[in-house]
């Protein structure tokens, strides 16, 4: 949150990977930035955007604007704001949006049909071209094939891309206090079994580690020697080994 505070232009592109984190990273940069505005002297609060999180997924750029999407969401989800400011204005909700009252936080563009994302693309341009700032969510693919049909990326926004977490951080971070650490113990061993059937799988798809003749193969684990011990007579290729005979002395 303090690193968004300090972009010069407030416009942030969350890229990664399905699952990487996104939208929660969205839902997460909402509260926080709600949570500053409640620090802020009502001078600075009064200048301040709210910031407001909205899916994108009902947006059609071809038959939609921004801003009139924007003012549709609002007043979806807050119906409030639905009731005109005075006689022959706009609804609040649309005043909230044209007076740049609101920071969107849009989260997946790549939930638009894939033709959309382009056009998408440049309305976001659009309105981000009005001095307005705004974040996006989107998966990484999906956005670099967007700007590369049109030709052009948002502008004046910083670009950020969310990488894998690893299981062992998962469990670190979910572990705090330490007293909830031995929760978290079965992942860890799920994990590892994961893994040892993974190796498993590798060596038996190696020809080198399969039987020389098309018999079935038993594991012997646990079963007494003799049920081993009975391929024990043959060479190799199946063919019985010779004993060597030691002469009489």
């Amino acid at each position: 949150m303090d690193a968004f505070l300090r972009l010069p232009h407030g416009r942030l592109v969350v890229l990664g990977e399905p699952g990487a984190g996104k939208s929660v990273l969205a839902v997460l940069l909402t509260l926080g930035l709600l949570q500053h505005r409640q620090i802020l002297s009502p001078e600075e609060r009064e200048r301040a955007p709210v910031p407001v999180l909205l899916p994108m997924a009902s947006w059609n750029p071809q038959a939609e604007g921004l801003e009139l999407f924007l003012a549709r969401r609002l007043g979806q989800e807050y119906p409030r704001l639905r009731r005109q400011a005075g006689e022959g204005e706009p609804d609040l909700s649309a005043a909230l949006v044209a007076d740049r009252r609101i920071l969107p936080i849009l989260d997946g563009l790549d939930e638009l049909p894939t033709p959309l994302h382009a056009r998408a693309v440049g309305e976001l341009n659009a309105y981000a071209g009005t001095g307005q700032g705004l974040v996006v969510t989107c998966r990484s693919r999906e956005y670099e094939q967007a700007i590369s049909t049109r030709g052009a990326e948002l502008a004046r926004a910083a670009v950020v891309e969310l990488q894998p977490v690893a299981l062992e951080q998962v469990i670190a971070f979910l572990s705090q206090p330490a007293i909830a650490r031995p929760r978290w113990k079965p992942a860890g061993k799920a994990k590892a079994q994961v893994r040892r059937q993974a190796r498993q799988r590798r060596f038996l798809r190696n020809p080198r580690h399969r039987p020389a003749v098309g018999w079935p193969v038993r594991s012997t684990r646990g079963r007494p020697r003799r049920e081993a011990s009975a391929f024990r007579h043959l060479g190799e290729g199946g063919k019985p080994r010779r004993r060597a005979r030691c002469a009489a002395g």
